[in-house]
């Protein structure tokens, strides 16, 4: 049998010599607490939009509550808060008072939209 001539490399291939460098620990340190500090800022921001979102709510939800009155003048001053908020479930609230849909449980004053 006879053997396959093989194609000697004419270059050398170039190795270099891997070095760490001396400032390496310490950009490592200042990079883990960049990171820190970025996570942190948006918790705290998560946390404060979270506040927000619950305090908008809750005074959407207490609005719509005092509709559940048998007096027109303190709905008429309802109705004027709610379009005043600009809440997404305004829209809803309102057209189920238009519709007759709006109904309250005489127990707890719970406002209720049937239909």
């Amino acid at each position: 049998m006879e053997r396959a001539h093989l194609p000697r490399a004419t270059s050398t291939i170039g190795i270099k010599r891997l070095t760490i460098n001396k400032n390496y620990g310490e950009r490592m340190v200042r990079l883990r607490v960049v990171r820190w500090m970025a996570s942190f800022v948006l918790v705290i921001g998560a946390l404060a939009c979270t506040a927000a979102y619950a305090s908008t709510h809750d005074g959407f939800a207490e609005t719509v509550a005092r509709l559940a009155t048998t007096n027109f003048k303190t709905k008429g001053e309802v109705v004027d808060e709610l379009a005043e908020m600009r809440h997404p479930n305004t829209r809803a609230v309102l057209n189920a008072l238009l519709d007759g849909a709006l109904y309250f449980r005489k127990a707890d004053k719970h406002v209720f939209v049937v239909g």
